[in-house]
């Protein structure tokens, strides 16, 4: 019986499959990871590792043993595999961070990105190459053999193999020959393979459900941070000040003469794209200083290293680990939360927090609003507006295409000045983002100097220019923030380091993981010089203005020694998104009835016929501001935020006309202006 089921061609075949995968995998590492000699060092000294990779590729392959054009099955399922390789060696040059399941629900995203990343050249032949592989399968599809199947042998050997496989991943797991813990997605691609790696990604989401996670255990931790925070007791007061003579900014007294009376300053948070400072770089000297402003208030507040969850990428697990106080070491590998649980439920961050304390909280980025689901992920933050690009006057841009981050100053100025309760501002800046060209600058104001010889150093150049705005805009926000003359309290901090290939000998000063940190404030809060991990650091401005205690920011705030700190945000966080919410501190998370996109609403105040065109004139109108007429778009020319033109042919009599905010690059339409109707 035996024998027939399995004849000599039978373990023919299974042994080419064998040798198939084997080769398969090392064509996969050598494309993902740019070089054959790193691919097979990969597979002579971690061949067990290999293995691990050649598992998982065989089983996405073995459905293809049911297939009866199993050629066309077998090159489509490898062309996939290719094609993601190709995708993660890409990844890695561009931003320095792999390819993971999660990227695959940023398509759309990528799409609409992928004019600032390749040339119109290059995106041509991946079209024309995308082409041609579809043709070459549709070709394949019908010349191939069919072959004959054996469909409840092929059934139960594929069975078989995934509970072998499923052994394999159980032992290969308890033995460390593998592992699902990467906090440095890079190096974990690099040191595990591609395969294995994205395989992680897919299988491992979310937070798993900690052991000894119950009622009994949140209580404890919340009973012994409260014993900590009575024992280590040192309540920081809003003391008055006067002018400080080392500067010319206005310190004044908020101070209330009720004790019992919370000052609740406004506290603004500027998450700076790629932003570090470009003097820790050894080997490297400017013509002039590219972040004196950061320096100097660096010097005279609180300030610090902050270390962060990605490098070179992966912005909004940056931005998630700020707003929430959580980390995103406990999530999958690669993972991003805005993209999974932030944009489908609400989740526990510092806007609801605030909220309770009588707080406005608005988020702003210059940048598309649909990038990381950031539209919908706000909202589920508690956040009561979310202002991106779209929604903003027209920026002045770098000169890759990047808006510049000084437009970020008069939509908060505005929001400041016209906003009678305190205000929660998130603002997350995109200028320093790259990629950085590697053509010479021009117009250049910061210029490398020495004898430093090194290819990227017109990138390096352009970069440093970039950063050298950014710096005047940390000053010219703080001079527009405090000429209010209301407490405010202003967080500038880097989300990771530029994707310039830096290694960390390269270094002098923090980490590759670490970037700059400073917190500003008119109040005379005091000082402190120390190094925060990226999600303490908004319990650090909790604790200097006095504000009651959340069990995360009692958690960041304590003396808790680091493995016992992370055990215990381990337990608070699976609690608090996925569990049974025993802390009990945000019963109730029910985004904003008013949430809406863009601070500033859009308003028709009237029309004006202009030979065949009409002219419709309101206020807040940018770029992105498309004419519906009887609810159909229809071209729409910018002339200026006062002024739209639309032709008189597509506006007939007794039409409705009412003005959209659109997302870049799609037909979702963010806000609506009132409707008017016209009549000739």
């Amino acid at each position: 019986m035996i024998k027939k089921l399995f004849d000599k061609k039978i373990l023919l075949n299974i042994l080419m499959f064998i040798i198939y995968s084997l080769l398969l995998v090392f064509l996969i590492e050598w494309i993902s990871r740019g070089s054959y000699s790193d691919a097979y060092e990969f597979f002579r000294h971690h061949f067990n590792k290999f293995t691990y990779n050649t598992l998982i590729v065989a089983l996405t392959l073995s459905p293809c043993f049911l297939f009866r054009r199993r050629l066309f099955a077998f090159s489509a399922g490898s062309i996939v595999w290719i094609v993601l390789s190709i995708a993660n060696n890409l990844l890695i040059k561009f931003r320095e961070t792999p390819l993971t399941y999660a990227d695959l629900g940023m398509i759309n995203n990528a799409l609409e990105l992928s004019n600032q990343y390749l040339t119109k050249n290059s995106l041509i032949l991946i079209v024309i190459a995308f082409v041609f592989l579809l043709l070459g399968l549709t070709v394949l599809f019908f010349k191939c053999k069919k072959t004959k199947v054996n469909y409840l042998r092929n059934i139960v050997c594929l069975l078989v193999f995934l509970l072998t496989f499923s052994f394999s991943i159980d032992y290969g797991l308890k033995n460390g020959i593998i592992t699902t813990n990467f906090w440095d997605v890079t190096w974990g691609y690099g040191a595990y393979g591609f395969s294995y790696s994205f395989y992680n990604s897919f299988v491992n989401t979310g937070i798993n459900k900690p052991t000894g996670y119950s009622k009994n255990t949140i209580s404890d931790i919340k009973d012994n941070l409260d014993t900590l925070a009575l024992e280590n007791s040192d309540t920081l007061s809003t003391l008055a000040t006067s002018v400080n003579e080392s500067s010319d900014l206005l310190y004044i007294n908020f101070i209330s003469e009720d004790p019992d009376t919370l000052t609740k300053p406004n506290i603004i948070m500027i998450q700076l794209e790629s932003f570090i400072n470009p003097n820790w770089l050894t080997n490297v000297t400017f013509n002039e200083n590219p972040v004196s402003n950061l320096e100097y208030y660096y010097e005279n507040f609180s300030s610090g290293f902050v270390t962060v969850p990605s490098m070179g990428g992966g912005t909004a697990n940056t931005e998630f680990e700020v707003i929430t106080g959580m980390s995103t070491e406990f999530f999958g590998v690669g993972e991003f939360p805005y993209n999974t649980i932030c944009s489908k439920s609400p989740v526990p961050s510092l806007a609801y927090t605030l909220r309770d304390l009588g707080y406005t909280s608005n988020s702003l980025h210059n940048h598309d609003g649909k990038f990381y689901s950031r539209f919908k992920v706000y909202e589920n933050l508690g956040f009561d507006a979310f202002t991106p690009i779209e929604s903003m006057s027209v920026p002045e841009k770098t000169p890759f295409g990047w808006a510049k981050d000084n437009v970020l100053i008069d939509e908060i100025y505005n929001i400041l000045s016209t906003t009678d309760s305190p205000d929660l501002i998130f603002g997350i800046s995109v200028q320093g983002h790259g990629t950085y060209p590697n053509t010479p600058l021009e117009n250049k104001v910061i210029s490398i100097t020495g004898g430093y010889e090194k290819d990227n150093k017109n990138s390096l150049e352009y970069y440093v220019n970039q950063i050298y705005e950014m710096d005047l805009f940390i000053g010219d926000l703080i001079e527009a923030v405090n000429s209010l003359n209301e407490p405010s309290v202003i967080l500038f901090y880097g989300d990771h380091f530029p994707a310039l290939g830096f290694s960390s000998d390269e270094i002098a000063e923090a980490t590759l993981k670490e970037t700059p940190y400073l917190i500003w404030d008119n109040m005379n809060l005091d000082i402190t010089h120390k190094n925060l991990r990226a999600y303490e650091l908004t319990s650090l401005i909790m604790d200097k203005i006095s504000f009651p205690s959340t069990a995360l920011s009692a958690l960041h705030n304590s003396d808790v020694d680091y493995e016992l700190k992370k055990e215990y945000l381990n337990q608070l966080q699976y609690d608090m998104i996925y569990g049974k919410n025993y802390t009990a501190e945000f019963s109730k998370l029910i985004p904003s009835e008013d949430y809406k996109i863009g601070f500033k609403d859009i308003i028709i105040s009237g029309i004006e016929f202009i030979d065949d065109c009409i002219n419709i004139i309101g206020e807040n109108f940018n770029n992105f501001s498309r004419v519906f007429v009887d609810n159909k778009e229809v071209t729409t020319n910018f002339i200026d935020e006062n002024t739209l033109s639309i032709s008189k042919s597509d506006c007939p009599n007794n039409c409705v006309i009412n003005v959209s905010q659109l997302a870049s690059g799609s037909s979702t339409v963010f806000s609506s202006s009132n409707k008017i109707t016209v009549n000739y």
